[in-house]
């Protein structure tokens, strides 16, 4: 009962937001750059917390959600620029009408991608860990090829926009010796806003916490713990096996659908091996099978390069690393041969002579290296790889407790 009315709140106060976002001078105050942030982050919780589902409670290694997110984006954008006008003429040009109809787009991307699911799933599961990872893969990048060998999508250009002529021919752009016959242009609508991507980031957590504490959750844990053991104990491994990676795509394929009716375009390039590289990382950084943390992880992973834009505070995570990799370090090894006061102290010089030094060399970085933002990314997998090598269980670890980050933020 109460994760009921936590979930009306919440949907409540997305609604409420929402509202504030777009029809008050909130609009004026947050431009539409930290629209598309936000709008993003909520999208790459989707996907994190349904890829959570299948490698953190169920214990296998996926690496082909961003496969079943190009599934559910494609399938959406398509069927809602193709037949625009059906939608239009069943629906009404309102916005009561692009509601269900985008409702109804959402349905169908989630179940595409969930059939895709059942297809890669069943032979998949025969596999277990490196091998179950290298098959999802595989299946993830044939997805990615067949999109960009299909010319009805757009190939390799991508989908934006379908040519809609009165003898009732379609196209992706205007055809050669049609030109007197009368057209109009059809670009993917712009469904998605903040209400609708946390609409689905709320109840996807709703539905995933539910899930994971019903017998079926039950099942799950099973088969991560011990599959052996599991099998032993009559239970059908495969059959939970397949449910959560059926579920995972569903949710994915509705995270495909927001993204393409945000960016109202999408290439192939989109979905390739780094985008479900990057899902795993969020999920592994926020802790297998840790919701509240894979959550955290998927806010950070989502702002970081964003962050990184800026030269200044590039600047001042490059001096960061070493520095809070040394404070780590060093209390890891002394705290119990010297006292509280003399770490203290150790950590108050050295602290200030990093501000010194980022004082004083901020302005020659920036005057002699011009582009240090674009070294963003490699920024980005240098903290990766620090916090994977020295928190492997993730920030949160498979339990969300706010006292690993207690501990990170005490030791720097």
């Amino acid at each position: 009962m109460k994760r009921k009315l936590l979930f009306i709140l919440l949907v409540l106060c997305a609604f409420l937001f929402n509202l504030a976002l777009y029809k008050t001078s909130l609009n004026t105050l947050i431009n539409d750059y930290y629209k598309n942030v936000i709008i993003l982050i909520g999208i790459n919780i989707i996907l994190a917390t349904s890829l959570n589902l299948i490698n953190g409670f169920t214990g296998q290694f996926s690496l082909g959600h961003a496969g079943f997110m190009a599934v559910g984006g494609y399938v959406s954008i398509s069927l809602a620029t193709y037949f625009r006008p059906l939608f239009i003429k069943l629906f009404g040009d309102s916005p009561v009408g692009d509601i269900i109809s985008f409702c109804i787009l959402l349905i169908i991307a989630g179940i595409s991608a969930a059939i895709v699911g059942v297809f890669v799933g069943i032979p998949s599961f025969r596999l277990k860990g490196d091998y179950l990872a290298i098959i999802t893969l595989g299946f993830s990048e044939i997805i990615r090829v067949v999109i960009q060998g299909l010319d009805i999508v757009g190939g390799p250009q991508g989908f934006s926009v379908v040519y809609i002529y009165e003898n009732g021919q379609k196209a992706l752009q205007s055809i050669t010796g049609l030109e007197e016959v009368p057209f109009t242009v059809y670009q993917v609508p712009k469904f998605t806003n903040f209400f609708w991507t946390y609409f689905f980031v709320i109840l996807i957590i709703f539905i995933i916490v539910n899930l994971v504490k019903s017998t079926y959750g039950k099942g799950f844990i099973a088969v991560k713990d011990d599959e052996i053991a599991a099998e032993g104990m009559g239970i059908n491994t495969t059959k939970y096996k397949i449910i959560a990676f059926v579920t995972g795509a569903f949710f994915a394929g509705i995270a495909g659908s927001l993204l393409g009716h945000h960016t109202q375009t999408l290439i192939p390039e989109d979905f390739n091996f780094l985008r479900s590289v990057e899902i795993v990382v969020m999920v592994i950084l926020g802790g297998m099978g840790n919701i509240p943390g894979v959550v955290i992880a998927a806010i950070l992973l989502s702002i970081l390069p964003e962050l990184l834009r800026n030269p200044q505070i590039s600047i001042i995570i490059i001096f960061s690393l070493p520095y809070l990799l040394f404070i780590y370090k060093f209390y890891g090894k002394y705290k119990e041969k010297y006292s509280l006061f003399i770490i203290s102290l150790i950590t108050l010089l050295t602290s200030g002579v990093f501000v010194l030094a980022i004082y004083i060399l901020m302005p020659i970085m920036i005057a002699n290296i011009p582009n240090i933002s674009t070294l963003r990314m490699i920024i980005y997998a240098l903290l990766l790889i620090i916090m994977m090598a020295n928190r492997p269980q993730g920030l949160f670890g498979t339990k969300f407790s706010i006292t690993p980050l207690k501990k990170i933020i005490s030791k720097a």
